[in-house]
């Protein structure tokens, strides 16, 4: 035997060349020699003349045991390689049996603290923002630096792809909406103002908000998994190496292709929900298509229209950014791209419906027949 283990009174003394083929032996005599227990017990290595990281392990493994049994114990006496060894694996840091607790903070300092993380927050999505402005010069400028070929086919994504999942609950949200104001229309009788209703409310309001809604879960949530998954792998990083802008590269194009779909979307999906709405009118109020079709110019002017196409841009528009701020935020782990896709939409969702009560207060007056 090279090596030898053995303890007198608070002392356990190790000597000899201690390697990996007797790690079995070795640790049962340290565990033998560490009884039994004493208040404070030093783990002498002055002879030690050689060890390998198995046993520093097993040593640090025993001076942890016995520190959490109350026990003060520390490693002494090593010099050379042994001393460097020591010091690699934290040797002469003894782990307590407890960690220690933190001083509480103060009302100022957390305050402090609560303000910095807010600012912190609040200065990523302005600098998103400055980058995006930034690049959309050098777009116009150097148009070849920008990945125009791929727009066509990120439209047809993010729009003509989506159309029947939007079309279908456009269809059912007019269908609805007029299948649950009929009561109150017969009540009154006013079951001529159907395609006023129906007319106002889809074109203004309900096909925008709704297509808006469903891309968000759709189309937002694509590119920030997508933008993610580009972190995750280090694609970004790979093209920030090349100098390539990741805003004039990968973000200008989505927000583009967003906002040009968007009010495409929102033209058919007002069709669709007046259909839907007439359908409905037609069950329950008997009133033809001729005379819904006839009264839908008076009830709903041309005004209203390009408000429905103008929410459409800017609900496009502020869906790509939102999505895309979040997939450049993605940490490189799984973890991290579930929880800011799902943070994507939620704020799309959250700044669709805010910017729509702006556009319904800012054109309360506009395009709503005398």
């Amino acid at each position: 035997m090279t090596w030898k283990i053995a303890r007198d009174r608070d002392r356990i003394t190790v000597a000899g060349e201690l390697r990996i083929r007797d790690a079995k032996e070795i640790w049962r005599t340290l565990r033998e020699a560490a009884q039994p227990p004493a208040p404070s017990i030093a783990i002498d290595l002055t002879k030690a003349s050689a060890l390998d990281g198995t046993i520093m392990a097993l040593v640090i493994s025993l001076r942890n045991e016995l520190s959490a049994r109350g026990t003060r114990c520390e490693i002494v006496g090593a010099s050379g390689a042994v001393s460097a060894l020591v010091g690699l694996y934290g040797g002469g840091e003894p782990s307590a049996s407890t960690p220690p607790r933190r001083a509480r903070r103060g009302l100022i300092e957390r305050l402090g603290a609560a303000t910095a993380d807010v600012l912190e927050r609040g200065s990523a999505p302005a600098t998103f923002f400055g980058d995006v402005l930034a690049a959309i010069p050098t777009m116009w400028q150097r148009p070849a630096r920008s990945s125009w070929r791929g727009l066509p086919g990120m439209i047809a994504r993010a729009g003509a792809d989506g159309m029947p999942i939007v079309i279908l609950l456009n269809f059912l949200v007019g269908f609805l909406f007029v299948f649950q104001s009929t009561p109150l229309l017969e009540m009154y009788g006013a079951n001529i103002w159907a395609a006023d209703l129906i007319g106002i409310a889809g074109t203004r309001e309900l096909a925008p908000l709704i297509t808006a809604v469903i891309l968000s879960g759709r189309s937002g949530a694509a590119f920030a998994a997508q933008l993610g998954t580009m972190r995750v792998t280090e694609e970004i990083d790979a093209l920030a190496a090349m100098g390539v802008s990741r805003s004039l590269r990968l973000v200008l194009p989505k927000v583009i292709a967003l906002t040009l779909a968007m009010p495409l979307l929102v033209l058919w999906t007002s069709s669709v929900a007046l259909i839907g709405g007439w359908v409905s009118a037609l069950v329950e109020l008997d009133i033809s298509f001729h005379f819904f079709i006839t009264a839908l110019p008076d009830a709903v002017p041309i005004a209203s229209v390009y408000i429905g196409l103008a929410k459409g841009a800017v609900f496009g528009l502020l869906i790509a950014l939102i999505a895309c701020h979040f997939g450049l935020r993605v940490q490189p782990n799984t973890e991290s791209l579930s929880s800011h896709t799902t943070a994507s939409v939620v704020a799309a969702i959250t700044v669709v419906i805010l910017a729509d009560a702006v556009f319904a207060i800012a054109t309360r007056s506009i395009g709503i027949p005398g």
